[in-house]
């Protein structure tokens, strides 16, 4: 008799983008940023997928995907380092290596801080802040 499967529960989490802060640029950006993206994680799992769209510095429209791994975890912190790419820019599709740090603030409610290195010649480093809810 086979055994019946345990059932996979999916946590799913929205992120709301809101801004950016360019970090050693001579460049006037728009650090203004709104968007929306979500993530998605199986069980409780370190590793996580996370798709968006959001209105990027230069006034476009970007498109992201990425892989991110929490590699620290707390109640109240959560770091994490991603790959993945992004859309909108000069250049068509730019590699992109993430860091973040999250901070619970209510039961389902974080704040995220990224880091993303300057990815070419024609980004700067960049800080971005989004707000992020679990459901």
């Amino acid at each position: 008799m086979d055994a019946i499967p345990e059932e996979i529960t999916w946590h799913k989490e929205v992120i709301l983008h809101v801004a950016s802060e360019h970090l050693g640029g001579s460049t006037e950006f728009k650090e203004l940023n709104p968007g929306i993206g979500l993530r998605v994680r199986e069980g409780d799992r370190q590793m996580f997928m996370t798709v968006g769209v959001f209105q990027n510095s230069i006034d476009r429209t970007s498109v992201y995907a990425a892989a991110v791994y929490d590699f620290a975890r707390s109640q109240r912190l959560t770091a994490a380092i991603g790959v993945g790419a992004l859309t909108g820019y000069l250049i068509p599709v730019t590699l992109m290596v993430p860091l973040e740090v999250r901070v619970k603030v209510f039961e389902k409610w974080s704040v995220a801080v990224q880091f993303l290195p300057k990815a070419n010649s024609q980004t700067d480093n960049v800080v971005g802040m989004s707000v992020v809810k679990r459901f």
